[in-house]
């Protein structure tokens, strides 16, 4: 994530970022697949994914503490 999205994350609200982290978990099972098939060209996505995945549930919850 480039740090423009990561600072849009922050204006999301909860519903929105468990919608995006629902997706991003079906892309992560896509990337994960194509890896298995030996389709997968860049092997770094699936990293970058999964920070992706613990950068929303640390906003989620940093979210959730302020209310």
């Amino acid at each position: 994530m480039k740090s423009k999205e990561i600072k849009d994350l922050l204006s999301l609200a909860i519903p929105e970022m468990r919608k995006r982290l629902i997706s991003i978990n079906t892309e992560i099972k896509k990337i994960e697949i194509e890896r298995k098939l030996g389709k997968l060209k860049n092997t770094n996505l699936l990293g970058a994914k999964k920070k992706d995945i613990a950068r929303l549930k640390t906003f989620i919850k940093i979210k959730e503490t302020l209310k």
